[in-house]
């Protein structure tokens, strides 16, 4: 009954910004959670496009199974909607170039098996 007596705003044209698709980088735990913020933080200003305000948000979002997992997201002028997956794609070129600079690897998942046969047979068997 609202939608019929009230006025409805459509954010998404009433606003001047838009956030691109949430962009998330998992580092190793071994890294300074804090200076991969501010990689991150410099990645996004360093890219054409990225409005700074509202601020761009960048969280730490969760302790993932293979490392840190944090959550970047920016905001782009509305009038670029259509290039936001362009922009997007430029600031994830940017984080990789930014933290293989500063030493820091991507994490990736490892899975470690381990053999309850006799391994002395299981390693013979692969050199055959």
């Amino acid at each position: 009954s609202r939608i019929m007596t009230d006025i409805v705003s459509n954010w998404d044209y009433s606003r001047s910004f838009v956030a691109f698709p949430d962009i998330t980088v998992s580092v190793k735990y071994f890294e300074d959670p804090a200076h991969v913020r501010d990689l991150l933080l410099q990645a996004i200003e360093s890219t054409d496009n990225i409005l700074k305000t509202p601020a761009p948000v960048i969280r730490l979002e969760d302790f993932g199974p293979n490392g840190f997992v944090f959550l970047v997201r920016a905001f782009i002028s509305s009038e670029k909607t259509l290039e936001q997956w362009e922009i997007a794609s430029n600031v994830r070129f940017s984080i990789v170039k930014n933290l293989r600079q500063h030493g820091i690897e991507l994490s990736f998942p490892i899975q470690i098996v381990h053999l309850k046969n006799d391994q002395t047979s299981f390693v013979e068997a692969l050199k055959k």
